[in-house]
């Protein structure tokens, strides 16, 4: 039901509370989506140019195996995006290089 309207801007009405996780958040200016799946949540990014650079350093960063998030092509309604396993859990989460005095 989000997707869709993340995504690709469709509009939709929601009525069931229930359905909205807490924190959805994520920084950035492209559109973005989680979806509840099998073996777990994903986070799917759309944007021509989202995609490729999201898919590209995913790609580079795995060459220096170092532990990263890993991104990888699916097609969303005909549209490409670009979808990772979601990188927080009840005991890692995600920090900003602003959290850190460098």
């Amino acid at each position: 039901l989000l997707m869709p309207v993340a995504l690709k801007g469709s509009s939709a009405s929601l009525t069931n509370t229930e359905l909205v996780a807490q924190d959805l958040s994520t920084q950035g200016l492209y559109a973005k989506a989680w979806q509840r799946r099998e073996d777990g949540i994903y986070l799917c990014k759309a944007g021509a140019d989202a995609v490729d650079r999201e898919v590209i350093a995913s790609h580079v960063v795995n060459c220096f195996a170092v532990n990263s998030i890993q991104y990888h092509y699916e097609n969303f309604e005909n549209e490409p995006v670009a979808v990772c396993k979601c990188m927080s859990s009840e005991v890692m989460n995600i920090a900003t290089l602003e959290s850190y005095d460098i």
